[in-house]
């Protein structure tokens, strides 16, 4: 079974968790879960608060890139200016009040046009995440944001220990805001061929 319908913590399953942490924000209409046919069934289950219409069928498993690209397809169509976050179901976050105001923040800068990736201060050297270099502030924003340098893969023990002590890097979250069309934009750029086909599912 797919970790994310699993109570890692005893309370409830992780993707639950996940679509009532955004609840402040986001409204269940507006939540929509991209999964492929094999999981569909036991994720409907365990979400019955979400109406069929808010499920995105991949026909089968691909990497993120193309749900992600599905799942903004879907979102332009609703409504071509909509800022989307893209949150995977496998985090479990106990300061949810400090994460809510990063969304908050993030919503923002993307309705400025920004694509924005939400880093974590790392607290140990750990060798299972990948990093986020932070570049120079961004300017013209009412709280801290930063210009990405560059996207680390997971580093051996001595690197995360430099990457710790410099205090420029963050866990990469995963986690994702921005503009639906200008995600859309930036596939066609650089991945054509998957914005393609995107374009025949649209």
């Amino acid at each position: 079974m797919p970790k994310q319908l699993l109570k890692i913590d005893g309370g409830e399953t992780l993707i639950r968790q996940t679509i009532f942490r955004i609840g402040p924000l986001i409204s269940l209409e507006r939540i929509f879960i991209v999964t492929n046919k094999n999981h569909a069934e036991q994720i409907r289950f365990q979400v019955p608060e979400l109406k069929k219409d808010n499920f995105i069928i991949e026909p089968a498993a691909k990497n993120t890139a193309p749900a992600i690209g599905l799942a903004a397809i879907h979102v332009n169509q609703c409504n071509p200016n909509a800022v989307m976050a893209v949150l995977s179901a496998d985090h479990i976050i106990k300061q949810k009040d400090r994460f809510l105001d990063a969304l908050r923040q993030g919503f923002t800068a993307a309705r400025s046009g920004y694509l924005v990736t939400i880093g974590i201060k790392p607290t140990r050297p750990e060798t299972g995440y990948g990093y986020i270099e932070a570049g120079s502030a961004v300017k013209g924003m009412d709280f801290q944001i930063f210009s990405v340098k560059r996207f680390v893969e997971k580093p051996d023990l001595d690197k995360a220990k430099m990457y710790l002590e410099d205090g420029h890097y963050y866990w990469n979250s995963g986690m994702f805001v921005w503009k639906a069309g200008v995600i859309l934009e930036e596939l066609s750029r650089y991945m054509p061929v998957l914005f393609e086909g995107l374009g025949k599912i649209q």
